[in-house]
């Protein structure tokens, strides 16, 4: 799920990265994903848009799931 400052298309795919701290770990995380569904936020500007991973390297998808275990 990602919080968007404007809208965005459903059932399209998008190139996506996640810069993570270099506290945490080294480098970012791409990945490619597909739009699934869109509401409108808490204002005009923005929306909730929600994905499902559709394009991910085996070493992207191991240190997502890192990052899941260590801090959530």
């Amino acid at each position: 799920m990602l919080l968007s400052t404007g809208p965005l298309e459903v059932n399209r795919v998008f190139r996506m990265q996640i810069d993570v701290p270099d506290d945490i770990q080294t480098g970012s995380i791409q990945f490619g994903a597909e739009s699934l569904w869109l509401e409108p936020g808490h204002d005009a500007k923005s929306c909730w848009a929600g994905f499902q991973i559709i394009d991910i390297s085996v070493e992207n998808n191991e240190r997502i799931c890192r990052l899941i275990d260590e801090y959530l």
